[in-house]
């Protein structure tokens, strides 16, 4: 959020677009970003 300037509404639209787009579940792209701190 900080790094992109998000709101936190914004914060979790990005991810879950990125969970819909990549066909994962909500909670493992979390647990990704806190892992990696990268989608990629």
């Amino acid at each position: 959020m900080e790094r992109f300037d998000l709101t936190d509404e914004q914060a979790f639209a990005v991810l879950r677009r990125y969970s819909q787009d990549t066909n994962t579940k909500l909670r493992d792209v979390a647990q990704k970003l806190i892992a990696t701190r990268n989608l990629s």
